[in-house]
């Protein structure tokens, strides 16, 4: 006889909302904060960018550069979200996650006008953990995903108001979940654990045009990426039916499991304004296409005679959204800078798909940062982010029937810092 082991499938939930409630102001799981410079200014950097994170932002920007220059970022990222429903009232776990990147740009010697850059770095993941004895464990108790662009780049300056730049990316990623399983009364809770790793291919390209001598245009694309993810489901001490008394036993269980994962298109655009000698303000935006996830796929390889093989769609109807950002920096004098921002992202996940992976509404942020030159060559920077994701009520269309009933209210609170410097050789 085979049987279900998972009433509800909490893989599939946790492959629908993805990974990352707590931890990204951005939309989905997106991570926009890839320069403690830019952070400062809420990543408001696409017509602006002209240091060697416009790899990331806008590899146009690179045409800027007057000479070869390291940047290096660490950012630490926490967050908390708030849950009052059916279940009662929980408080997620909040993790700390520490993300490092690094870029190289330089012009290239003997060909006038043409600039190589490099940047590694996270433009997705971190995750959320809601903890082993929650009254929402049988839906997810940690979900993380992790996630590398490496990603090469070129620019060309056309002419004095004209750039160009073009990218590749190559996306190494990792994601782990955990959820309890509901035994029959009296056994202690079962646990299941997904751990799988991928990679997959991308581009990016980038433009700037220098409109008057105090207005810079930008616009920036980056290519969907399809991560192929494999890996293992485990399962341990859950219940399959046995003969006699009682109709069960607690056992271990192993499958394969394979999912794909498609990171979304991105165009952002943006206008900077020249104020004056000392300050400059830029207003951007960005459209990020979470519409091509209307289903998810994947795959088990199957556990004899309790888990069969085969492969199940599951919708998910995910929205494209928009992410605005309003930032700019002030030169206080020739040493200290000065940098401030306010960002407004649409939530990407409806109401009728948000599950306690990502359940929050739309997010609010406010960035601060500055930056002080500490020799002629080097800058340090630091940033901090305070972001709010609205509250909205959720429900849970099984009602409970895995254990937890998961309606209710959720609201999210995010704090982030980031400390980083630039070394212009």
């Amino acid at each position: 006889m085979k049987m279900t082991v998972l009433k509800k499938m909490p893989v599939v939930a946790l492959l629908v909302t993805l990974f990352a409630t707590e931890s990204a102001f951005s939309g989905g799981f997106k991570i926009p904060d890839q320069s403690t410079r830019a952070m400062g200014m809420i990543d408001a950097f696409v017509a602006g960018a002209d240091d060697a994170s416009s790899v990331y932002y806008n590899p146009a920007g690179l045409t800027h550069l007057t000479g070869p220059e390291v940047i290096g970022n660490i950012y630490f990222a926490h967050g908390i979200t708030y849950y009052d429903g059916v279940e009662g009232s929980e408080t997620s776990d909040g993790r700390y996650y520490t993300v490092p990147s690094f870029y190289f740009a330089t012009p290239v010697k003997g060909l006038d006008n043409w600039f190589f850059g490099v940047g590694v770095y996270s433009p997705y993941g971190l995750g959320s953990m809601w903890g082993d004895g929650n009254d929402l464990r049988y839906d997810s108790t940690l979900s993380e995903i992790e996630l590398i662009n490496i990603n090469p780049s070129i620019a060309w300056k056309v002419n004095d108001k004209l750039s160009l730049g073009a990218g590749i990316n190559y996306f190494e990623s990792r994601v782990k979940m955990r959820n309890k399983v509901m035994n029959p009364p009296g056994e202690p809770d079962g646990e299941q654990d997904i751990d799988a790793d991928g990679d997959g291919w991308g581009y990016n390209i980038g433009l700037q045009y220098q409109a008057t001598d105090t207005v810079r245009l930008g616009l920036g694309y980056r290519s969907q990426v399809t991560v192929s993810y494999d890996g293992d489901m485990q399962l341990d001490q859950v219940a399959v039916p046995a003969m006699g008394f009682p109709w069960y036993k607690l056992t271990y269980l192993r499958s394969g499991l394979d999912a794909d994962i498609e990171y979304p298109q991105v165009v952002a655009g943006g206008i900077m304004w020249q104020a004056t000698q000392k300050l400059r303000l830029e207003l951007a935006a960005e459209w990020q296409q979470w519409s091509t996830r209307e289903t998810q796929d994947f795959t088990l390889k199957g556990s004899p005679p309790y888990i069969s093989a085969g492969t199940t769609s599951m919708p998910t109807r995910w929205e494209d959204s928009w992410l605005i950002m309003l930032g700019g920096e002030y030169a206080v004098n020739d040493k200290w800078t000065v940098r401030a921002g306010y960002g407004f992202n649409e939530t990407p996940v409806p109401g009728e798909t948000a599950e306690p992976s990502l359940p929050t509404g739309d997010t609010h942020a406010l960035a601060l940062g500055t930056g002080y030159k500490w020799t002629d060559k080097l800058t340090v920077d630091v940033a901090t982010i305070v972001a709010y994701a609205e509250e909205r009520t959720i429900s849970d269309p099984d009602g409970g029937a895995n254990g937890s009933d998961y309606s209710g209210e959720y609201d999210a609170l995010s704090f982030y810092v980031s400390v980083g410097f630039r070394y212009q050789f």
